[in-house]
């Protein structure tokens, strides 16, 4: 269910799920990393502009994207997570506080 902030009309309206990398080691003593749920929470979306850049010959487009979420529902998030919604990845390039200790920003890219 969706919750709205009457006071500052923030509608965290999506659920995220914030991911984040473990490693094994397997039976050859390699290690191997997966990705698991550290929290799945409401968030509100903002999408940024797009941008363009090359690599090589080949033109790559972005799109960044802002998840905010309350504080108090996942304090530790960090650049080594990533989230999935809807079906996609998305990076996490800075996690940013809004208020103190009362919103997080997490600025993202979504993963081509």
């Amino acid at each position: 269910m969706a919750r709205i902030n009457e006071r500052t009309n923030i509608r965290f309206d999506r659920k995220i799920t914030i991911e984040q990398v473990t490693e094994t080691q397997n039976a050859l003593g390699e290690l191997d990393e997966s990705w698991g749920t550290y929290k799945t929470v409401w968030a509100q979306k903002v999408d940024g502009r797009g941008k363009e850049s090359y690599i090589g010959a080949q033109e790559m487009g972005t799109l960044g994207t802002t998840f905010r979420i309350r504080y108090k529902d996942a304090p530790s998030v960090n650049e080594k997570m990533r989230i999935s919604y809807s079906g996609n990845t998305y990076d996490i390039l800075a996690v940013q506080e809004t208020g103190r200790n009362r919103y997080i920003d997490l600025i993202t890219e979504i993963r081509q």
